[in-house]
């Protein structure tokens, strides 16, 4: 069984619990949050499609931290590999759901995606057994989608440029707007 460590941030005059607390911590509600994800996937057939054979619930929890490691390693800039734990708040979500449709995240993690929103897309593709639709540069971004690149240059204007193609040349019968945080 795996321990995990919740922790507090002191944000506007009050403790909250954040779902991601740094490297190596997360909080009970993102625990139960993957591990239902998981089973999820399991049952409509998504761990079929992996490459390696899943070993279990725990081991691939642990591969999660070890690839978002090793992909932050790959960055020289501080703020980029900062980038690498940052999460959405969930009133940033809420209003994007609620006044632009926004049903789609792109470019998440399932250590940061947002449960409140169907449909995730994630750059790895193990990240299948947690639900993620992968390789989102593969596909079109098609109908309303929030996406928060990490704040790498070369990522964020390739991420823009996607979602600008993706629009211009998606179906007229379907809406297609990529709302785009950045630094």
């Amino acid at each position: 069984m795996l321990l995990y460590y919740p922790c507090c941030m002191r944000l506007r005059n009050r403790w909250e619990v954040p779902h991601f607390c740094g490297k190596g911590m997360l909080t009970p509600d993102r625990l139960q949050i993957l591990h239902q994800k998981y089973n999820e996937a399991k049952s409509t057939g998504l761990h079929h499609n992996v490459s390696l054979p899943l070993q279990s619930f725990d081991s691939e929890f642990v591969g999660l931290f070890v690839r978002k490691a090793r992909a932050a390693k790959q960055f020289d800039s501080k703020k980029t590999r900062d980038s690498f734990h940052r999460i959405l708040p969930p009133h940033v979500i809420a209003a994007f759901k609620h006044c632009a449709a926004v049903t789609q995240e792109e470019m998440a993690s399932p250590l940061d995606f947002n449960p409140d929103l169907p449909h995730y897309w994630t750059s790895h593709p193990r990240d299948t057994i947690f639900g993620a639709f992968t390789d989102c540069f593969f596909s079109y971004f098609s109908g309303f989608s929030i996406c928060h690149p990490i704040y790498d240059d070369d990522i964020m204007h390739l991420t823009s440029r996607h979602a600008n193609y993706s629009a211009i040349n998606s179906p007229h019968d379907i809406p297609t707007a990529t709302f785009m945080l950045l630094p």
